[in-house]
């Protein structure tokens, strides 16, 4: 039998396929979207999986964007001034 032939065969079992259709490539979210969906992922008895396929990621996207706003936090508390209280004694 050929590529060519188009006859079925009775011996060939038949596979299903799933055909995604759609705008296809990376989606670019904003930062006010992305802070939005990590605060949902900070609630009380939050599911990330869950909150991740509410919104069409995968939980690993959402693991790295939090992953990314902590290390920025970080490095602005480290870049603000810090204060510590003096305390004077009279001697």
């Amino acid at each position: 039998m050929s590529g060519l032939d188009l006859t079925l065969d009775p011996e060939r079992q038949l596979r299903r396929f799933e055909v995604i259709n759609g705008a296809g490539g990376r989606r670019h979210w904003s930062v006010d979207d992305k802070a939005r969906i990590i605060a949902e992922t900070l609630e009380p008895n939050a599911i990330i999986s869950e909150v991740a396929r509410r919104y069409g990621l995968r939980p690993q996207q959402v693991f790295a964007w939090r992953r990314e706003a902590r290390k920025q936090a970080a490095s602005v508390q480290q870049d603000s001034p810090a204060f510590v209280p003096a305390v004077v004694a009279a001697g």
